[in-house]
């Protein structure tokens, strides 16, 4: 599986692009389900989330680059 992320710092005209690859699985220990359930995180969608994915990184491969004419 692979996560990409990406955004421009408009301040200092300079873009990033990350991408994580690796192995994912269900998270489904009880325990460890409370402890992320207690983490702000915003999801992407407006609905409720309540399933977990844990991604293991294998490679991390990103890049920084001027957004000047």
């Amino acid at each position: 599986m692979s996560l990409e992320a990406e955004g421009i710092d408009e301040g200092d005209l300079l873009g990033w692009h990350v991408r994580v690859m690796g192995v994912a699985r269900d998270v489904v220990d009880p325990a460890e389900l409370a402890r992320l359930r207690q983490l702000v995180v915003e999801p992407l969608g407006a609905a409720p989330k309540s399933h977990w994915i844990q991604l293991r990184p294998e490679t991390i491969l990103g890049r920084r680059c001027s957004c000047l004419a």
